[in-house]
């Protein structure tokens, strides 16, 4: 009876942590947090390696960015570090990127490395193509004690290489499409789930732009659960004095939750301060996100908000 009741404590913990680890929210960076996590298709600086390779040859910039994300209810944190450099003279972007995570959804705890290089080659000013190379470190177990007499609950690990490959296409100067493959190797995880992400970006006036993406999960994690998608959209303004104000919100698939979503920024040609925070309005639990990130330029002539 024991081996019986043990046997279905590690069957329920292990399928909710996969559960609990696939609504869990990524480190997207900043300026997408504002905007709904809407960004793919204008994926400057720090965007690229996280939402879209592609876009990271879209505008000229050197920045280094070092950032942390913090969600409550409960807790999970994540301190983040990049450097994305578009200025070549031909153009090809590339750039570095390192997250860390330490969560505890549910009866679980998680704790984590995610590494990635990228590139991306623009072709006529009009097409973008990109990829990147990630690593990953994952460490699950549970928080629950075994049953009395009986061994500790079994841990998860998750390690392994796997990549993202994606397009941006310039339609016209002010309106992109894109589209990206994230983690096309399969590494079986709810962290690292093989998905598909589109995207269109408009900027009807020179310092507006307004995001729309959509993004299907296909849980190849978990054969019970159909494919996921989710739905964002959200609005930049930069002001005539630097500064950046986002608002946005969608419906996430794999919570199905609603939310909504804010975020600033104060931009010089030095750097940037920025800040964004989402909450989710449905579903349970209620997800808060804050994230918080400096960024240093180096000089090249440009103000990039991202």
């Amino acid at each position: 009876m024991r081996i019986v009741a043990s046997t279905l404590l590690v069957a329920a913990t292990l399928g909710f942590g996969r559960q609990a680890y696939a609504t869990w929210p990524d480190y997207i960076g900043t300026r997408a947090v504002g905007m709904g996590g809407a960004l793919r298709a204008a994926a400057t600086g720090d965007a690229g390696p996280m939402l879209n390779p592609s876009g990271m040859a879209l505008a000229r910039a050197y920045a280094v960015e070092a950032g942390y994300q913090l969600t409550s209810d409960p807790s999970s944190h994540r301190p983040h570090l990049s450097v994305v450099d578009s200025t070549s003279a031909t153009g090809i972007a590339a750039g570095l990127h390192y997250t860390y995570v330490s969560a505890k959804p549910g009866n679980a705890k998680l704790t984590g490395h995610e590494a990635g290089l990228a590139v991306s080659i623009p072709f006529g000013g009009r097409v973008f193509l990109g990829g990147q190379a990630k690593y990953y470190r994952l460490w699950s177990a549970s928080t629950l004690a075994p049953p009395e007499g009986q061994p500790d609950l079994p841990e998860e690990t998750t390690r392994g290489f796997t990549f993202d490959l994606g397009a941006t296409i310039r339609v016209l100067e002010a309106l992109n499409f894109a589209v990206v493959g994230y983690n096309l190797a399969d590494l079986d995880s709810a962290l690292a789930p093989v998905a598909l992400g589109t995207g269109a970006a408009y900027a009807p006036l020179a310092k507006v732009t307004l995001a729309f993406d959509t993004v299907f999960d296909f849980t190849t994690y978990d054969d019970t659960r159909e494919t996921l998608t989710s739905l964002m959209g959200g609005v930049e303004y930069l002001t005539d004095g630097g500064v950046a104000v986002r608002v946005g919100g969608g419906r996430n698939g794999p919570r199905e939750a609603g939310y909504v979503s804010a975020g600033a920024s104060a931009i010089s040609e030095l750097g940037a301060v920025d800040v964004g925070i989402s909450r989710d309005l449905s579903g349970d639990p209620k997800l808060t996100v804050f994230v918080i990130s400096a960024r240093l330029f180096a000089a090249t002539g440009a103000v990039d908000p991202g």
